[in-house]
């Protein structure tokens, strides 16, 4: 049986690398309220996708989204997996 290391066990792979031609760099801001008073939550895990909001009238916590550009086919290529919604 494969045991997965415990220093290994809570790294997150959520992005392809290869979707994006540098690395990946995630906004500070808050999703909910739009406060740049935020913590990353696992920066070591996760580079800072996973963050809290330290704003006194939110506290909550988010996904960040990404600044990076992704590259030039990603989009044209995704667009039929995407929802109708």
């Amino acid at each position: 049986m494969n045991y997965t290391p415990l220093n290994e066990a809570y790294n997150i792979h959520h992005i392809n690398s290869q979707s994006y031609s540098q690395s990946i760099i995630y906004s500070s801001n808050c999703i909910f309220c739009q406060s740049q008073d935020t913590t990353a939550l696992m920066l070591n895990q996760d580079n800072g996708a996973f963050r809290h909001c330290n704003n006194k009238g939110c506290r909550k916590n988010f996904r960040a989204n990404i600044l990076s550009k992704p590259i030039d086919n990603y989009i044209k290529s995704t667009t039929h997996l995407k929802g109708t919604n």
